[in-house]
């Protein structure tokens, strides 16, 4: 039974790693908002660009300000 389940959720996989993704972007750019260390910006900005690309390799790109997911 659990199995069968498992099939299930596997369809909804790919979304629901973007929107794992997009959470950790999200709460580094709330941490990059309140960090005082410059040396710890820097290291944010390196992970939101690493975050971006996964973005993008995942299909997701940008519109209108909004992350978009799927074909135009």
């Amino acid at each position: 039974m659990n199995e069968d389940r498992q099939e299930e959720d596997e369809p909804y996989e790919p979304e629901f790693e973007i929107l794992k993704v997009l959470e950790k972007k999200k709460d580094l750019e709330e941490t990059m908002r309140i960090e005082e260390n410059n040396e710890r910006k820097l290291e944010i900005e390196k992970e939101l660009e690493e975050l971006d690309l996964q973005l993008l390799e995942k299909g997701v790109r940008m519109e209108q300000g909004r992350h978009v997911f799927g074909s135009v």
